[in-house]
């Protein structure tokens, strides 16, 4: 596929814009644009600002990231759906540089354990670019987590867009603001 890096599952929003699986998908993340939200756990000193600049579909929802002393992690907890346990899934993300932050880690990890079953790492540029990582997770309790981590103590990243869907394809972006939505 153009405008792939399949070392690292980055998809440049170009490469995103020329290939879209249309099937139904649903986003089982609550809170998909607004990462001030409490549905977004904060490990770690950092600030989140809401809608800061515009998002790559050209709405002004785009949340600044300000690390601030030590790398962060912000996750947020993803109940599988229909309870599907040891299932595939796909988490994506759009990222875009700020200052310093030249990439950010997103990850697929097991609830119970915290056991990491899928990570990329997602050089963050001057241009809109969507993180994309797959697991099957593991364990007797349908969940998991899905985690973002910058890479220095400092600096700032834009984000927009969490997905996260059942299964290895990607189908297009389905906001959710509190509640799990298909289209």
């Amino acid at each position: 596929m153009r405008g792939t890096d399949q070392r690292h599952g980055i998809y440049t929003r170009q490469a995103m814009d020329n290939f879209t699986d249309d099937r139904i998908g649903t986003n089982l993340l609550l809170w998909s644009e607004d990462f001030t939200h409490a549905g977004w756990t904060a490990r770690n000193v950092h600030t989140v600002t809401a809608d800061q600049i515009n998002a790559p579909n050209g709405t002004l929802t785009a949340d600044l990231v300000t690390v601030t002393g030590a790398t962060v992690t912000a996750n947020q907890g993803v109940f599988a759906e229909g309870g599907t346990v040891n299932g595939p899934y796909i988490f994506s993300l759009h990222l875009l540089a700020g200052t310093t932050i030249t990439a950010v880690r997103i990850m697929i990890k097991d609830r119970a354990t915290d056991t990491i079953r899928g990570t990329t790492i997602v050089p963050v540029t001057s241009k809109w670019t969507r993180g994309v990582v797959t697991a099957t997770t593991q364990g007797a309790t349908p969940g998991f987590r899905v985690e973002i981590q910058a890479d220095t103590p400092t600096g700032t990243f834009y984000l927009w867009g969490g997905d996260v869907k059942l299964g290895w394809s990607y189908t297009s972006y389905v906001p959710t603001q509190g509640t799990i939505q298909s289209r």
